[in-house]
């Protein structure tokens, strides 16, 4: 089997591995219970694709060079400076060589292409692959919509005394007012 083969099977991996994350995505957004997507598939699928660019790097440097290479991996740099030392201590040569291909490998370095997307990538890998899987953060923009009478968000609060809703009494008096508020869970506010 080639090269080119295996990184077609491992992009259409990522492709069903994406598939699947963005379904436990959406049901985490609007599930408040669930507070993460499954954190393995994400390392499954950043693996992938650090292969895959890998892969590119043992056929750029077989194609240009004529021998296989040992431990060889794709040259990336947060700078232009990390870019060319990565580059020269695997791939001599490679601009005069052939510019077309140190070209478009440079193409895609934060210092041309405006975006740290590669050293993310890598960054992320390393992380999960060595260290630990890495932490969600489930931000929520929370609010709070009762019908056509009111949206509540931005750390709001909205206080009913003596009041009627749909024909139901809320916050009969001072004293027992109903309070809904955007920072509280669907249980708290059908208790209220």
């Amino acid at each position: 089997m080639s090269r080119l083969a295996d990184i077609k099977e491992l992009l259409a991996e990522v492709e069903e591995i994406s598939t699947n994350l963005l379904v436990s995505y959406e049901r985490a957004k609007s599930d408040r219970t669930v507070l993460q997507i499954p954190r393995a598939k994400v390392k499954s699928a950043l693996e992938h694709l650090r292969s895959v660019l890998d892969y590119c790097a043992l056929d750029v440097y077989t194609h240009v060079y004529g021998t296989k290479p040992g431990k060889l991996y794709f040259p990336y740099g947060k700078t232009e400076e990390l870019f060319n030392k990565h580059l020269t201590s695997n791939f001599k040569g490679l601009r005069g060589k052939n510019p077309k291909l140190y070209g478009l490998i440079a193409s895609i370095q934060p210092h041309i292409l405006g975006s740290d997307w590669i050293v993310e990538l890598c960054g992320y890998t390393n992380t999960n692959k060595h260290d630990n899987l890495t932490s969600q953060i489930k931000k929520s923009i929370d609010s709070v919509t009762i019908g056509n009478l009111v949206k509540v968000s931005g750390n709001s609060t909205v206080t009913f005394i003596n009041s009627t809703v749909n024909g139901v009494q809320i916050g009969k008096d001072a004293a027992t007012p109903a309070t809904i508020s955007d920072a509280m869970t669907d249980e708290e506010i059908a208790e209220n």
